[in-house]
């Protein structure tokens, strides 16, 4: 397998069912973990907010930023899931 700058998983690269069945149950956790980060840093940044001060205003916009983040890459995930399956199914293997 190979992986672009960013990390991320060159498709073509990925030669086995196994290896997309990997990759699927591997982009499910990390559904799960953008998911619950994406809550945590909303859940923060609304407390951080309560106290008045430069300080806890500019923590809150870091958190939301990171919230943003969170919530882009969980909703990113399962496209590239069906991607995987389109792959996959390329592959000509169930």
């Amino acid at each position: 397998m190979r992986f672009n700058s960013d990390g991320i998983a060159i498709l073509d690269s990925i030669t086995t069912a196994d290896e997309c069945e990997a990759y699927k149950a591997f982009l499910r956790a990390e559904k799960a973990r953008h998911e619950h980060e994406r809550d945590a840093t909303l859940d923060y940044a609304r407390r951080l907010a309560e106290v008045d001060t430069v300080y806890t205003r500019a923590a809150a916009d870091f958190y939301l930023s990171a919230h943003r983040r969170h919530a882009q890459d969980a909703r990113a995930i399962p496209k590239r899931i069906k991607a995987i399956e389109v792959h996959k199914a390329k592959l000509g293997v169930k």
